[in-house]
């Protein structure tokens, strides 16, 4: 009887969460899947899929997943805002990553002192170019 009550409550308090967190365009995670009101972002093995339930398509591949979450909350708070700056910001994340994965790979083969000196610095220097980056992401996600 009381295991009874206690499953009874349980979805009933899930039905409330779920019922208030569209509401007001709170991410949601289940297993390997975040849904912000009707999109869902899932990884997959080209990084992350943004998908529109209602409309039961996918909206956009993505790099990083902060990308596909700006994306969800932007479209999610107004259909018809832009998500191009977030688009471009994704693709310069990509790159940096990119020249910073070359860069390590310099260091770490290169015998020569000061190939391996400048390769460091250039590495930093990208670094926090995708730091940067990604904080203008957060930016999108987080009402700051």
């Amino acid at each position: 009887m009381l295991q009874m009550d206690i499953s009874r409550l349980g979805k009933t308090l899930r039905k409330f969460i779920d019922e208030q967190a569209e509401k007001y365009c709170l991410p949601i995670q289940h297993g390997n899947s975040v849904r912000i009101k009707n999109f869902v972002v899932r990884k997959n093995s080209h990084g992350f899929l943004l998908y529109d339930v209602k409309s039961n398509k996918q909206v956009k591949t993505t790099f990083t997943k902060t990308a596909a979450l700006a994306m969800a909350k932007q479209l999610a708070d107004n259909p018809k805002n832009s998500i191009k700056h977030i688009e471009d910001t994704d693709e310069s994340i990509q790159n940096k990553y990119n020249e910073c994965i070359f860069y390590k790979y310099t260091m770490t083969t290169t015998d020569d002192d000061i190939k391996r000196e400048v390769t460091k610095i250039r590495y930093d220097i990208v670094w926090e170019d995708l730091l940067k980056l990604r904080d203008t992401l957060d930016n999108y996600i987080f009402d700051k």
